[in-house]
């Protein structure tokens, strides 16, 4: 009996250390099992802390992707990103507990490549960014095992989180080139844009201030903001163009450009061809024809605004005034003035005021749509217009020797005041801001600041026109003497008279930048003489009335200061 207990307390001991000994070894195993390290080696997180698993990832040939999430930790969780290989794919998706959500990729070409493995499964790392609910920030690390096909698309695509577009808009300067040497006018700024999406808004910015937006945005594509740089400073300025997609992200070029406004810039010459209907526009270098072009109505007075296109005055009892586009030649439009339109002149804000001879009265059109602002009445027959520095406009009344002055801004009547006598067919504005009539009987010069008549002269037989240049001479032209008289405006001396070459009847005259003086005829030709010595340099075969500014300078010299 006692040999028999022995025996059962041995088997007993002897089956307790077999149980201890599987345990044992069943513990190394299952720890060093390199498989199952293996995979569990990316979601310990997961594992640890129940957090997020994957719960299937679909790649296409292209690059797209779709990753199906699903939250296992018992916390409301935001998922922020998704990366691959470096790509982010960024979110604002809250993943509830329990729940699964489907988010698509993009641009995982280079990093998780299925081109020519469709079909296949494919090992992708990937990391994923979440925020919990108390707002700590987290990330997993994954080895993704990922589904090879041509196409990666859901059954139902409302159901699909999309990454946030947090990409902004890729801008390239195209033109003007960097240190451009801009005109006193409306430049185009031309550049390229491309976006993921689509494109809300390009502003213009000039010294880095916005300045000019463009609200209709051509997507991956050239677009052009066109803006009138006669304002700024004569000196280097610089520009770029900022745009913003509809996601709110917007993006400089990067590599801003430069150009340089040029100040006063007179490259054309305009005469009216009176009774022809149309304008002539000349080089002002050497008085080569560029083109003819209709205006549809007789021309007589002409003047050029800030962007270099062309104001012709038609004569005629319909009147009117037409506008011709400084670079092309093209007629921009006829425009409804007042009765027989005679003289014409542009103020600072670019409107144009056309002298009405039969109407007795000034119309201000507007520049920009050529919409009629309003008439105002002067004087009797009522022939030349000049705009000064302080925002007034002089008309001169040629059947009784006046001259009257408006506010530039409303028309209102400032005064009317005696021209001694000179029925004025020509105006202009000298430097010291006083005011001088060519008429049949002579010129006047008034003060500019009281209305009151200065001095009165006879240099010749019948002048008609008036100009001043930047050294302050006037010019006058001698119609029936066939020549040019000039004055010196800052003490009235008359410094000499000039030929008006072989042609007879000079009838407009104007200034270039150069301090050139262009003086046509009318026997439909034109002469242009030496600022300084007053001969003659070159001859036009191309002439006119062109009373007015027809260079532009005197709207950009003493209206608008450019120098």
């Amino acid at each position: 009996m006692g040999k028999a207990q022995g025996t059962i307390e041995y088997l007993v001991v002897l089956a307790v250390i077999v149980i201890i000994s599987l345990v044992v070894v069943g513990l190394v195993s299952s720890t060093t099992n390199p498989e199952q390290i293996s995979s569990s080696t990316g979601k310990i997180s997961n594992l640890t802390q129940g957090g997020i698993s994957i719960a299937d990832a679909l790649v296409s040939s292209g690059g797209d992707g779709l990753i199906s999430l699903q939250n296992n930790s018992g916390d409301l969780l935001t998922i922020t990103s998704i990366s691959f290989g470096g790509i982010d794919n960024n979110y604002n998706q809250q993943l509830a507990s329990g729940s699964k959500i489907l988010f698509s990729l993009d641009d995982l070409a280079g990093v998780c490549t299925c081109l020519g493995y469709e079909g296949k499964i494919r090992t992708c790392s990937a990391k994923i960014f979440y925020t919990t609910s108390d707002g700590l920030q987290k990330s997993d690390t994954y080895s993704v095992s990922v589904e090879c096909a041509a196409s990666a698309l859901a059954a139902d695509l409302n159901k699909v989180t999309t990454p946030l577009d947090t990409n902004a808009p890729r801008v390239s300067l195209t033109s003007p080139a960097t240190d451009y040497l801009a005109p006193a006018r409306i430049v185009d700024f031309s550049f390229y844009v491309t976006d993921n999406n689509s494109v809300s808004s390009c502003k213009l910015v000039l010294d880095g201030v916005n300045v000019s937006t463009l609200s209709s945005v051509s997507n991956n594509s050239s677009n052009t903001i066109s803006h009138n740089i006669s304002n700024l400073t004569v000196q280097s300025h610089s520009w770029d163009v900022n745009c913003i997609d509809f996601h709110g992200n917007s993006a400089l070029s990067g590599s801003s450009r430069t150009f340089t406004l040029g100040g006063l810039s007179t490259p054309f010459v305009w005469l009216s061809n009176v009774n022809s209907g149309s304008v002539s526009k000349l080089h002002d270098s050497n008085g080569g024809l560029i083109g003819s072009y209709s205006v549809g109505n007789n021309s007589i007075g002409v003047a050029v605004d800030s962007n270099g296109d062309a104001w012709v005055a038609g004569g005629g009892v319909g009147g009117g005034v037409a506008k011709i586009n400084g670079l092309t030649g093209s007629l921009i439009g006829n425009y409804t003035a007042g009765s027989n339109s005679y003289g014409v002149a542009v103020d600072a804000s670019d409107n144009v005021w056309v002298a009405n001879a039969y109407g007795g009265n000034v119309s201000k059109i507007n520049g920009a749509t050529g919409a009629l602002i309003d008439n105002y009445s002067v004087g009797p027959v009522p022939k030349a217009v000049a705009v000064d520095a302080s925002n007034h406009v002089w008309i001169t009344n040629s059947d009784d020797s006046t001259i009257t002055e408006l506010n530039v801004s409303d028309g209102s009547l400032v005064g009317t005041y005696s021209a001694g006598g000179v029925g004025g067919n020509g105006v202009a504005v000298d430097g010291d801001g006083n005011i001088w009539v060519a008429g049949g009987s002579g010129v006047a010069k008034l003060n500019g600041t009281t209305g009151d008549l200065i001095e009165t002269f006879s240099p010749c037989t019948n002048p008609t026109g008036v100009a001043v240049d930047a050294n302050n001479n006037v010019w006058v032209a001698c119609m029936y003497s066939d020549a040019v008289a000039r004055y010196n405006a800052s003490d009235n001396s008359f410094i000499g008279t000039y030929s008006a070459g072989a042609t007879s009847n000079p009838v407009g005259i104007s200034i270039d930048g150069n301090g050139s003086i262009w003086v046509s005829n009318a026997t439909r030709a034109a002469v242009k003489l030496d600022g300084s010595t007053g001969e003659i340099i070159v001859t036009a075969a191309v002439g006119g009335y062109g009373f007015g500014d027809a260079t532009g300078f005197a709207l950009q010299y003493f209206v608008l200061g450019k120098r």
